[in-house]
């Protein structure tokens, strides 16, 4: 079956999501927490 591939694409979009967070506080630093 294909029960870890949710665990995969989740922990996939965790990585690109904190890319994003990242990328924007490098790019605008004063918004950044």
């Amino acid at each position: 079956g294909g029960g870890q591939k949710w665990k995969v694409e989740a922990r996939l979009k965790g990585r690109v999501r904190d890319g994003e967070i990242l990328t924007r506080a490098i790019k605008q630093p004063r918004r950044a927490l």
